[in-house]
């Protein structure tokens, strides 16, 4: 059971373990999460930024954002400027996965019986 300290709760970030345990991510993409979970809920994603202020390069930045999206946690909406012409968008960011993994690769791995060590 988690009991929450609501004096203290704007300290901390809520990350779901789906998030966590999603086989489809690596870390960075985890750190990534939990990082734009962090903000407000009105907070602008700017991939620029993310990539500052998690310390890592804009190239690791997108390549995270890809995965993320493929995923389902993320996805861009670009909106048309004036004129009909495609202008800037929006990064939606999802605490749950809207592109959930299918059963067989969330179950947890059998222990070999020899070495009782799981396959991944």
């Amino acid at each position: 059971m988690i009991k929450l300290d609501d004096e203290n709760r704007g300290y901390f970030a809520r990350v779901p373990h789906s998030i966590i345990n999603d086989t489809r991510l690596k870390a960075i993409d985890v750190g990534i999460m939990t990082y734009l979970l962090s903000n407000a809920p009105s907070w602008e994603v700017h991939q620029k930024v993310v990539a500052r202020e998690c310390r890592v390069s804009l190239y690791d930045v997108k390549a995270s954002f890809k995965r993320l999206a493929a995923a389902g946690y993320m996805e861009y909406r670009q909106k048309r400027a004036e004129g009909g012409e495609w202008g800037a968008g929006d990064w939606i960011i999802y605490e749950i996965s809207q592109k959930p993994q299918n059963a067989e690769n969330r179950a947890p791995a059998e222990p070999d019986e020899e070495s009782g060590w799981a396959a991944l």
